[in-house]
């Protein structure tokens, strides 16, 4: 099973930055570091406030 740990950054218009952190897994043994990474994006992505963005990602393999 792939489990990752994720820290996503995320930059509002006046340039002040915040993390998402999570972790992100799926039983397929095909799983991915790049698939955990839109994963964690994508999660990021519902809690984004009004002007934020993404900005930056940081994904680690979690034993």
């Amino acid at each position: 099973m792939g489990l990752f740990k994720a820290k996503v950054t995320v930059t509002d218009q006046s340039g002040n930055t915040r993390e998402i952190n999570g972790t992100v897994s799926h039983p397929s043994p095909m799983y991915d570091k790049s698939r955990a990474r839109v994963d964690a994006r994508n999660a990021a992505r519902k809690q984004l406030k009004p002007g934020e963005q993404i900005t930056g990602d940081e994904i680690r393999y979690s034993s």
